[in-house]
């Protein structure tokens, strides 16, 4: 009896030390953060601003609903702005918020904003997630995370939309500079899906587009083509150029016409008179999901118009910054930049999956081919692909 009574102490002990180890619950881990976070949201144009607002507000509803839901000690607040189609306007906002105190924003859609404040961007370590930027001359490893797939992925990831399309010879066309940096890239990725670039015609940056086309007619014809071919414009060419200066020709007005640039430039989406036209032009596109049919739904009555890739990659940045900060809990812009490609992996949003490249570059989307119906004049989508491909 003595003996238990010695042990008892040590029991009971030992049995505390069991409860609260294994059975009682854990309390929630200390979070850092607390308050209002503030992200600054800057639409590239005054006619962008309403629309920025609209999915902006939408995705900081989202992001506050879940902090609620986890009990967080955080909100978030997105302050939209106008950068007013100007570079200055728009450096001038991320200035003027920077001496507020933010340093995280969803900015720099155009190109020409995006490089005016990349300097002062990285000097300060902001961190910036733009929507829409997609020059090849912003691919590098800084404090700029890029949603839409950057120009030089356009060309490669045409290749095995044209094979499922029913084209496989092509003959590449363009100015010189950009047939260098797209033409390779494009040509080795048709031919590991089976495809055969049977000519190039190139001419200078000064040159003509016009005084290219008796180059290629020639390239068609010395390979007898008749169907299954294609002419893959690398050049800024609107289409009813490309209908009125092909005419003359038997094989270039009748062939497949396929222009990067057509589907994404709303001025060269303006084609009259240009029945007979065979053009088709590769864009990003949304990915169908329960919640992009509901924002769909909700931009679509708001608008009256449908929501596209663009409009999805505001509202994903939005979401994907906001989701970064909760798991990181931390807005350290340095931390951030390196945790928010990890968030994305297993984020689905209306761009669909959100997979990022190591200079922060978007490397995971749907890629979508846009057929120009001449009897409606509106574009269509016939064939979509996953990037990259399983």
């Amino acid at each position: 009896m003595n003996q238990i009574r010695k042990y008892a102490p040590l029991a009971l002990a030992l049995s505390l030390v069991f409860l609260i180890v294994f059975v009682l619950p854990k309390p929630p881990p200390q979070r850092n953060l607390s308050g209002v976070i503030e992200i600054g949201v800057i639409s590239p144009t005054d006619e962008t601003y309403v629309e920025y607002k609209y999915l902006a507000g939408l995705a900081e509803d989202e992001l506050n609903a879940l902090c609620n839901e986890s009990g967080l000690s955080i909100s978030f607040s997105l302050n939209v702005s106008s950068g007013e189609n100007s570079v200055a306007r728009s450096m001038d906002i991320v200035m003027d918020s920077w001496r507020r105190g933010v340093d995280l924003f969803v900015a720099g859609g155009y190109h020409s904003q995006l490089t005016a404040m990349r300097s002062f961007v990285y000097d300060n370590q902001l961190l910036v997630v733009s929507p829409s930027s997609t020059n090849v001359d912003m691919n590098r490893d800084d404090y700029i995370i890029r949603m839409s797939p950057n120009d030089a992925e356009y060309a490669p990831a045409l290749a095995p939309l044209l094979i499922d399309y029913g084209v496989d010879r092509v003959v590449l066309l363009g100015r010189e500079s950009i047939v260098d940096r797209e033409g390779g890239p494009f040509s080795n990725s048709y031919r590991v899906h089976g495809g055969e670039v049977i000519g190039t015609v190139t001419y200078p940056w000064e040159g003509s587009f016009n005084a290219s086309l008796g180059e290629a007619e020639s390239i068609l014809e010395d390979h007898n083509v008749d169907s299954g071919a294609g002419v893959l414009l690398l050049d800024y060419i609107s289409p009813d150029e490309i209908h009125l200066l092909s005419k003359p020709y038997n094989r270039l007005s009748d062939v497949q016409w396929i222009n990067i640039e057509a589907y994404p430039y709303y001025s060269m989406n303006q084609v009259p008179n240009v029945t007979g036209l065979k053009l088709l032009s590769p864009h990003p596109v949304l990915v169908p999901s329960e919640k992009t049919s509901v924002i769909g739904d909700l931009f679509e009555k708001e608008f009256g118009e449908e929501l596209d890739f663009t409009d999805g990659c505001v509202y994903d940045s939005c979401i994907l910054l906001g989701r970064s900060i909760i798991e990181l809990d931390s807005t350290n812009t340095s931390l951030l930049r390196n945790e928010l490609p990890g968030v994305a992996e297993s984020y689905i949003g209306l761009t669909g999956p959100c997979g990022f490249d190591s200079n922060g570059d978007r490397s995971v989307y749907r890629m979508g081919l846009f057929m120009y119906d001449d009897k409606v004049s509106e574009w269509g989508l016939v064939r979509y692909y996953d990037h990259p491909l399983k």
